[in-house]
């Protein structure tokens, strides 16, 4: 029975070391950090009155219509594509009110001179793929010349004016190459066929385990004190996110996206 034992292990080994493979790219992700604020520029591009102007702005169209717009800076996405940074950034600030999903994300990677318009599940109608590229568009000739303040003041803008139904500025055309929907929702599906096989893996060796001692004639025995200890740090999770909570009104909901938006460089 060892030996049939050890041959199980070794065989969900392999498994798990394949999933892993498989879902790599998308644990790779780094977070910049936590949010203070609707604007976070930790690539330090913006001049005090910018980050101060974009975050009124932002604070008085959140307090007039309840949604929320992240705006973020970063030098480098590392091995992550902008569009799996993006999507693992929105879900770990949860951009958006939890009941809505009414967010949006606007994320420059300086270095590496791309960025992306990620949009919650409850805007997608409001601000499609389409018009999220071309507010990327629009704003590229000044992201080119480096006038990166201008260019995100100018996208914020043009963000708020479209959710506001107003009509987009013409300017230069979206071309089919900023939007990559398709990376963004093989990550998603990557990361839930991991997650579930991951689940089920140690219940499969649990089922296994005990149908061979029973056949064994072996017994089992255990106490309640792990339950109790489980629910004591469970307890102790709770109390510490609560005392952690911010108090400033300029913080996000939980909202999660759905893969909506778009990608450019320049």
């Amino acid at each position: 029975m060892r030996g049939s034992f050890w041959k199980a292990i070794t065989i969900v080994g392999v498994v798990v070391a394949g999933l892993l493979t498989l879902g790599v790219s998308v644990f790779a992700y780094t977070s910049p950090g936590a949010p203070n604020g609707y604007v976070n520029d930790f690539a330090d591009i913006l001049t005090l009155d910018r980050r101060t102007k974009l975050s009124e702005q932002i604070h008085q169209y959140k307090e007039r219509t309840g949604n929320e717009i992240g705006v973020v800076t970063i030098q480098t996405t590392g091995d992550e594509s902008i569009e799996q940074f993006a999507v693992q950034l929105f879900q770990e600030w949860g951009i958006g009110k939890k009941d809505k999903d009414n967010g949006v994300l606007l994320l420059l990677a300086i270095q590496d001179r791309k960025l992306r318009i990620e949009v919650g599940y409850g805007l997608e109608g409001v601000l499609t793929d389409a018009q999220s590229a071309k507010i990327i568009a629009n704003a590229t000739p000044l992201l080119k010349q480096q006038n990166y303040g201008s260019a995100i003041q100018q996208m914020t803008d043009q963000l708020i004016g479209t959710l506001d139904g107003e009509p987009l500025a013409s300017g230069e055309v979206a071309t089919s190459s900023t939007v990559d929907e398709a990376t963004t929702r093989r990550i998603v599906i990557a990361t839930v066929v991991f997650m579930l096989l991951l689940g089920i893996t140690p219940v499969l060796i649990l089922i296994w385990f005990f149908s061979k001692r029973k056949k064994s004639g072996g017994g089992w025995s255990g106490g309640s004190g792990s339950e109790s200890a489980w629910s004591s740090s469970s307890d102790s999770s709770s109390s510490s996110s609560d005392s952690s909570s911010s108090s400033s009104s300029d913080s996000f909901g939980g909202g999660s996206s759905g893969g909506g938006g778009a990608s450019g460089s320049w």
